[in-house]
């Protein structure tokens, strides 16, 4: 994907993609989801939530960091399978999930699999913008690999560095 997806027809919202510093991550994933090349999986959007789901940090970098996340799924998931992308509340935020059905990740392999660039977006913003927590299920009454990404909704203004006291 080369920059944001263009914002499919029937959602407006002048300032989606622009430099802000929250994101309403409903709009962006709908555009996401829309843009993705999904041809060889069912890929279904599910959006539990009533309302804008506003999360800290710019339209464009959650933009990039879903798209990477959903595309490996769907490059995960076989022929036909259906990839699930949810999003919905819970007392600690926003919840992500993204579920495929693919291979599966042993359970050896999950500290690898943080350092994959389909969670490196998602990491960076999560250290940027004030913090959220990721989990990674696979296996157990069904194939393939689950991805839950928990952000706090809210706030929108960047962390401060620490600064050593004087």
């Amino acid at each position: 994907m080369h920059g944001p997806p263009a914002l499919p027809s029937g959602h407006t919202h002048p300032n989606l993609f622009t430099d802000l510093d929250e994101t309403n991550l409903v709009e962006v994933l709908v555009a996401v989801a829309e843009a993705c090349d999904a041809s060889s999986v069912n890929l279904r959007l599910d959006l539990s939530c009533d309302g804008p789901v506003i999360v800290p940090g710019p339209p464009p970098s959650w933009a990039r960091a879903l798209a990477e996340l959903i595309a490996n799924a769907v490059a995960e998931g076989p022929a036909g399978a259906e990839v699930l992308v949810r999003l919905c509340r819970s007392d600690d935020g926003a919840v992500l999930s993204v579920a495929d059905h693919g291979a599966g990740i042993a359970p050896d392999g999950f500290a690898p699999y943080y350092e994959r660039p389909a969670l490196g977006g998602i990491r960076r913003l999560l250290g940027e913008w004030g913090g959220g927590k990721i989990a990674i299920s696979s296996g157990g009454a069904r194939p393939g690999t689950r991805i839950d990404v928990t952000i706090h909704e809210g706030s929108t203004e960047k962390p401060q560095a620490a600064r050593p006291m004087a």
